[in-house]
Order: structure tokens, then sequence, then C-alpha cells
């Protein structure tokens, strides 16, 4: 039977490896921060010692996590003011419910480009038929 200090163990390291996995999935950058924030956490206390939030935060950021969310939320109110002036029509109060550019049913071409006609100045093109190349390469 496992006793308790290594049970606890093997249970930190199963949870090392999906905040580890979860963190690199990240689709932005506060994402990113947050999930490494959480695994230094779960870190800290795999070590023995008493986690706190703004240790890891100190750790992943460089800062308190409560100034690590005042800054998050100051970029991310920047970038939405940004893109407001940089695109006209943008209102971020109007967000895509799907970020894929394309539904998943859509599986065609945008444009069928046409075939390019042959002008008559153009010479055809002569193929070699497949036999003679057959031929060519057995002997």
């Amino acid at each position: 039977m496992l006793n308790p200090v290594s049970r606890r163990t093997d249970l930190l390291d199963r949870i090392v490896g999906h905040l580890y996995f979860q963190a690199q999935k990240a689709r932005d950058r506060r994402e990113h921060e947050l999930w490494s924030i959480t695994l230094r956490l779960v870190g800290i206390a795999r070590q023995g010692y008493e986690p706190t939030l703004d240790q890891a935060a100190y750790l992943v950021v460089g800062r308190s996590f409560e100034g690590w969310r005042r800054g998050t939320a100051e970029r991310l109110q920047l970038m939405a003011s940004e893109l407001t002036h940089l695109i006209p029509d943008y209102d971020p109060t109007m967000e895509p419910a799907s970020r894929k550019r394309r539904p998943e049913a859509f599986s065609g071409n945008l444009y069928e480009m046409p075939e390019p006609a042959q002008s008559p100045q153009q010479k055809p093109v002569h193929r070699v038929p497949e036999e003679t190349i057959r031929d060519d390469a057995s002997a």
C-alpha cells in the first residue's frame, strides 16, 4: 500500500501534467499566464511549502496576483480601444460566437478557377505514352 506522502506526490504530478498541457493550449496571453500561475502554485505545494497566490504570481509575472489582474484588465481595455480606433466599424461588445473563420460544414474552395483557354499561338503539349516510358525504364 502506498504511503500518504507518495500518494499525494503522485496526485500532484498528475495535476502538474494536466496544468502544463492546458498552459500550452492557451489561446491568448491572459490564459497562458493564468494557467502558469496555477501551475506554479501547485509546484510550490508539491515542494512541501504552504503556497499563496501572490507567491506564485510573483514567480511567474513578477507582481502580486491583484496587480496582475489590474494590469491584464488595463491591457485588454487598451487593446479594445486600439481596435476601435483602427477599425471604424469594430464594436467590442459584438464578439463573434466562434473565432473560426469558416464554418465546419464548408469544405469547398471559395472560388473555382476556370481552366485556362489555349490561345491559337500556343503549341499543344505533346505527351509521351506511358508504355514508352515503362519500356525505357526496364531496359
